[in-house]
């Protein structure tokens, strides 16, 4: 995993830990057009768990 793509992932990460959702799930979805990797697919199913978005979690 690319440098810039771990702080963007940690990024996202502080921010569900701050219940901040929304914003934790939009840097997820730029991040998995970045960087596709199965750890970001995971982060982002979550997110979208997360925000009741459970169908658009099936994809990832």
């Amino acid at each position: 995993m690319k440098k810039e793509t771990k702080k963007i992932l940690k990024n996202a990460l502080v921010l569900r830990k701050k219940n901040d959702y929304i914003e934790s799930n939009n840097l997820l979805k730029d991040l998995v057009t970045l960087e596709d990797t199965a750890n970001i697919n995971y982060q982002l199913a979550w997110s979208y768990d997360l925000i009741d978005k459970e169908k658009e979690a099936v994809f990832h």
